[in-house]
């Protein structure tokens, strides 16, 4: 009777927590489901197969690990005079050497020391430098989704906090582009703001979910003014400054394209989608060394395509049902671990239900397949890295360094890997010219303007989200949204 009570118990649960419809109020977490899906979530289909310059390789496989189980989540670099420095998950940012890590500065508001910081369960209260990039001066500047944007100085590591979280209004600070204005010595930045609604903790509910409250905001230095330059984003991330500095290339991971702003020049205003369609989600995006012409590397998260689709990343997306369940399970298991971990005064229980909590014990081991590649600056796809058997997988930049005569270098970031990938690539087996086929030719389609919006805080947009939840959309695929005239905060 006892055990039939108890089977009929644990029923009960998974049928409740399958079954209701919002869980946020019962223990602050849910996953929203649209009845009729907003027009940014609909992904366009990944290639057919990987042909021409996505032909399969083993040119990612063959790169070399190096710090291993040193760092964890080395997300983005950036060089100056030859040296060259990353973020980490641990709230470091370090100048990578040959053969060792030199901690430059340690984002450590509580003052817990390194170790503690790589802990799971005090995710979230050290910082999480991302998005660095250097100034003409040789400035770092950088921003941490806890707390907002910051400069350092490399060499004497003063570190200075530009703008708080707060006066920027956002939620997840992800990537950056510096424009400096010689006369005044101010800068303007641009920010990737990959969405209103969960912090960095919650990246994987933020995926789960394919929200789509993102934005590009900028921060002018000399005004100290905030605008939403885009808004209704699906994960924007990576970020790239054009060559004639005119536009800017702006990631979407969940929709996996790439989105080209004009920020300047005669274009001003126009959003344009450079290229979709890719072959996994891309994360960064960088300019190669190449002079001979504007090339990027994009790092995809797990390369795919129609016939060799993930069980969890495509298949399981078209039952959102499901999708929200097991994201409740997951999120229920990792509460009553941690209680458990209380109870027994537990460490290792403690940051188990935390790894629990935020998914990273599958995310860690959800890449199979590794992949990059280099596009034009018209959107094609002209060269390929492939890491068919999942040795060097789930990158967040490809970071290519100052060719030799013969070879192209590159580092390899991921933000979840705990080594730092580099790889050398004789020029031959990259092309640098590849004829477009009828499934290359560029995408130039503008990106449709919204009507003028009111300023909204973004607590104030996470009400409106939850409140329209039960609104149904129009299914049409439209691009993300520009506003006609920017909104200033």
């Amino acid at each position: 009777m006892g055990c039939k009570l108890f089977l009929f118990t644990i029923i009960g649960v998974i049928l409740t927590i399958a079954l209701i419809p919002d869980t946020e109020n019962i223990f602050g977490f849910d996953i929203r489901i649209d009845d009729q899906p907003h027009p940014n979530k609909i992904k366009a289909p990944l290639p057919d197969g990987f042909y021409g310059p996505l032909l399969a390789n083993r040119l990612l496989s063959n790169a070399d690990h190096h710090f291993v189980g040193e760092l964890l989540g080395p997300e983005s670099f950036a060089e100056h005079n030859g040296r060259v420095f990353t973020g980490l998950c641990d709230g470091r940012i370090v100048e990578v050497m040959d053969d060792h890590l030199r901690t430059v500065v340690h984002l450590d508001p509580e003052q817990l020391g390194i170790e503690q910081c790589k802990r799971w369960s005090n995710f979230g209260r050290c910082g999480r430098p991302l998005g660095l990039k250097f100034g003409s001066s040789g400035t770092l500047y950088f921003v941490d989704p806890h707390s907002g944007l910051y400069s350092l100085n490399v060499d004497t590591k003063v570190l200075t906090l530009i703008a708080d979280k707060t006066k920027l209004n956002a939620k997840f600070l992800d990537d950056l582009v510096v424009i400096e204005n010689s006369k005044t010595g101010k800068q303007r930045f641009y920010m990737s703001d990959a969405t209103t609604k969960w912090d960095l903790y919650n990246t994987n509910s933020m995926l789960l979910e394919h929200d789509h409250t993102g934005r590009l905001i900028s921060y002018d230095t000399e005004t100290e003014r905030v605008v939403i330059e885009l808004d209704e984003l699906s994960f924007p991330n990576g970020l790239e400054l054009t060559d004639d500095q005119n536009a800017l290339l702006l990631c979407s991971l969940t929709n996996r394209m790439i989105l080209k702003y004009y920020f300047n020049g005669p274009n001003r205003g126009k959003v344009v989608k450079l290229t979709e369609n890719l072959p996994g989600e891309p994360d960064n995006i960088k300019r190669s060394r190449d002079r001979t012409q504007e090339t990027y590397w994009v790092a995809l998260f797990m390369g795919r395509n129609q016939h060799n689709q993930h069980l969890m990343m495509d298949k399981m997306g078209k039952l959102p049902l499901v999708v929200r369940f097991l994201a409740r399970i997951q999120r229920l298991a990792g509460f009553v671990i941690e209680n458990i971990a209380k109870l027994s005064n537990s460490d290792f229980i403690l940051d188990l239900a935390h790894n629990v909590k935020i998914g990273y014990f599958v995310t860690k081991d959800i890449c199979k397949y590794g992949m990059a590649v280099e596009i034009d600056s018209n959107g094609v796809i002209i060269n390929s890295l492939h890491s068919p058997d999942g040795q060097t997988c789930a990158l967040s930049e490809v970071f290519e360094l100052e060719p030799t005569e013969t070879e192209r270098h590159f580092l390899l970031g991921s933000a979840w890997n705990q080594y730092l990938g580099r790889l050398s690539i004789n020029k031959s087996h990259l092309k640098t010219t590849v004829k477009r086929s009828i499934d290359q030719k560029p995408i130039v389609e503008e990106v449709k303007k919204s009507k003028p919006q009111e300023p909204k805080k973004v607590n104030e947009q996470k009400q409106q989200t939850k409140s329209e939840s039960t609104k149904s959309t129009k299914t049409t695929n439209t691009p993300p949204t520009r506003k006609q005239t920017k909104t200033e905060l």
